[in-house]
């Protein structure tokens, strides 16, 4: 498995939908991200743990793609906040 390093988490994303959080009128959705975490750095602060599901913009993760899994490298400064 794939361990990131430093404040990076390995965020999984299965389906790009539209609609799954409530944005104010005028707001970019197309620069949000939902995906669920794999795995995280050692120096990661946020409370999210493995199957933790995160808004992430979109322009600023690296994108790996592997096995038709779509993964994306996040460097915690990218995290927009937790979803319940």
């Amino acid at each position: 498995m794939f361990k990131p390093t430093e404040d990076r988490l390995l965020v999984e994303v299965r389906e790009e939908k539209e609609g799954l959080l409530a944005l104010p009128e005028g707001a970019e959705r197309d620069k949000l991200r939902v995906g669920r975490v794999i795995s995280i750095g050692d120096k990661v602060d946020i409370r999210a743990g493995s199957g933790t599901k995160i808004v992430f913009e979109r322009y600023g993760p690296i994108h790996l793609k592997q096995f038709n899994e779509n993964w994306f490298l996040v460097k915690q400064q990218y995290v927009l906040g937790i979803c319940d």
